[in-house]
């Protein structure tokens, strides 16, 4: 059994989706370092809101602008206060980067929240990134402004919060010191990356007290028959059941007393979650388009860094930290095998 949930979680993050090879990423990230960073903010959709206002949905109009606002903030806050790559960062929204450049592309690098798509090409229509109505499998891309490929994707947190962006700043700047330290990774997927070449087994969040948002177990999990005690047979180390604003809040002191459970939804297929920006939230269908469907999985980030050291992919909370139980003492019988001690 811990095998398999160690196959489970690995094959979550390498195999689910496809992600680029490219030649040099350690030298294109020098690049991205030197360069003035943009970090591109996503935009209402004209489309969705145009749909609304034919069905006479002015409340749901009225809480998606405000969803707008608070997700273009939180990104600009997440990165004001914990991005350190670059030595210049700037804010623009997605339907103003074409006439920022100004035919400077050379002088920029790029992260981009949204879709995981191809860079646009000098000459070709930007496409620009919308904020969605309803939270869905996203993704940070990092580009070189005059290159069409990327350097690096992550996959985010299944919510569009300020703490979930600020565990991808942090996910993102582990990521970078592994890319560096190791030249031969040709990969662009963070998420597999960060976990699989970490030079030590990680697993002291067994000692940490783990977070679980109480709103991941009603609404993402639709779970309402759990109790405190079937978690403390399956997970026994300690936890607390708690709101976002708590979660978030271990996050954002990078608290080293604390781990975070994540939900995330891995898109099985090319992209993340390739749909139009009408978004088909009207419905309210949550799905996204594309071959393959999407996988749902939770994973436990030490607060301090944001590095996940167990995931499981489980329906019930119960399960889900019981499986992640069995992983950490499966890293932690590994580590000691290996005369390792946890960083």
């Amino acid at each position: 059994m811990k095998s398999s949930i160690t196959f489970l979680f690995v094959l979550s993050f390498q195999f689910l989706f496809s992600f680029d090879e490219t030649n040099g990423t350690a030298a294109r990230l020098s690049e991205v370092q030197k360069r003035t960073l943009i970090v591109e903010l996503p935009i209402k959709s004209p489309i969705y809101i145009k749909e609304l206002q034919k069905r006479n949905k002015l409340q749901e109009i009225e809480d998606y602008e405000k969803r707008c606002i608070y997700i273009r903030e939180s990104i600009k806050t997440a990165f004001t206060k914990f991005w350190d790559f670059n030595e210049k960062i700037v804010f623009i929204s997605s339907d103003s980067i074409s006439s920022y450049f100004n035919a400077n592309e050379n002088l920029y690098a790029v992260m981009r929240y949204g879709n995981r798509s191809k860079f646009f090409v000098l000459g070709e229509k930007y496409e620009n990134n919308y904020i969605m109505a309803y939270d869905r499998p996203r993704a940070f891309t990092l580009f070189l402004a005059d290159e069409k490929s990327e350097v690096l994707f992550l996959i985010t947190p299944l919510k569009a919060a300020l703490g979930e962006f600020v565990q991808s700043v942090d996910q993102f700047k582990l990521s970078l010191k592994v890319y560096l330290s190791h030249p031969d990774i040709k990969q662009t997927n963070v998420n597999a990356y960060v976990f699989s070449k970490e030079d030590k087994p990680r697993y002291e969040v067994k000692n940490l007290i783990a977070l679980i948002k109480k709103d991941d177990i009603i609404k993402v999990l639709e779970q309402q028959d759990f109790s405190e005690e079937k978690i403390a047979k399956a997970y026994p180390y300690n936890f607390k059941i708690v709101e976002q604003a708590e979660w978030e809040k271990a996050i954002l002191n990078h608290d080293a007393k604390y781990a975070c459970l994540t939900a995330y939804y891995f898109p099985v297929s090319n992209n993340v979650c390739e749909v139009s920006d009408n978004f088909h939230s009207v419905n309210n269908d949550k799905t996204c388009e594309g071959e393959g469907g999407i996988i749902q999985i939770f994973g436990l980030h030490a607060a301090s860094d944001g590095l996940s050291q167990g995931a499981d992919p489980g329906k019930k909370i119960e399960k889900i930290m019981g499986g992640i139980s069995k992983m950490l003492d499966k890293m932690e019988e590994k580590a000691k095998e290996a005369n390792f001690k946890p960083h």
